[in-house]
């Protein structure tokens, strides 16, 4: 009888223990932490991947402090962990993560060691940069009066805005090049202004009245 009791106690003694166990929580999903010696911070999974994004949940941060110069400082929603600056080691955070935003930097030197990550619901917001307009060369040419055009003799490739004068009933003024092939009346005096992209290479600017007057200009 002894026996047979304490078999039935052993038994259950068993039971209990082998329920407690399977009530009990898995392990934590391990971050590692690492900051120093040198200007260094990172967070990373267990497999060496910056983190960026997380589930929300509970989490086991390894924290390797190698610099008496740097802390490592964790916050965000629900979190607040930090080393301090005179600490050299290794240590351990529980911390439950939910959504929302969470940083990590050093704070002696927070404007060049720090980093970001998001859990649960929240995402990154990227902010979009409106490139600048292009730049738009301005240059100028003219005909007349007395048998004279002018343009600039070298210009820059790109967009360009030419403001003509032709100040002669006679002559007329002619550009062309790559891409370009743009006049003014012969007969009749006028302002014109021509918005073009000039490519590398030579254009010719003329009257188509008078061959010996033209020139060249050089587009770099």
């Amino acid at each position: 009888m002894r026996f047979r009791f304490a078999a039935v106690s052993l038994v259950a003694t068993l039971g209990l223990a082998l329920a407690w166990i399977a009530a009990a929580p898995a392990d934590n999903p391990v971050l590692l932490a690492s900051v120093g010696p040198g200007f260094d911070i990172s967070l990373t999974d267990a497999a060496g991947n910056d983190v960026k994004h997380l589930d929300a949940g509970t989490y086991t941060i390894k924290v390797d402090d190698k610099a008496d110069i740097h802390n490592f400082h964790l916050s965000g929603p629900g979190v607040e962990q930090t080393t301090t600056v005179e600490f050299v080691g290794q240590t351990e955070w529980t911390v439950t993560l939910t959504d929302g935003t969470y940083r990590f930097q050093c704070d002696p030197h927070s404007t060049l060691m720090r980093g970001t990550f998001t859990v649960g619901n929240a995402t990154t917001t990227t902010t979009k940069t409106t490139p600048p307009p292009p730049v738009v060369h301005k240059l100028s040419g003219r005909v007349g009066p007395s048998g004279a055009i002018s343009f600039p003799r070298t210009a820059p490739s790109g967009k360009a805005r030419i403001t003509v004068r032709d100040a002669s009933a006679s002559d007329n003024f002619h550009l062309t090049g790559p891409g370009v092939n743009k006049r003014t009346s012969v007969r009749g005096k006028q302002t014109v202004t021509w918005a073009v992209t000039l490519r590398k290479g030579t254009y010719t600017f003329r009257s188509d009245a008078h061959a010996k007057l033209r020139g060249k200009t050089r587009v770099s």
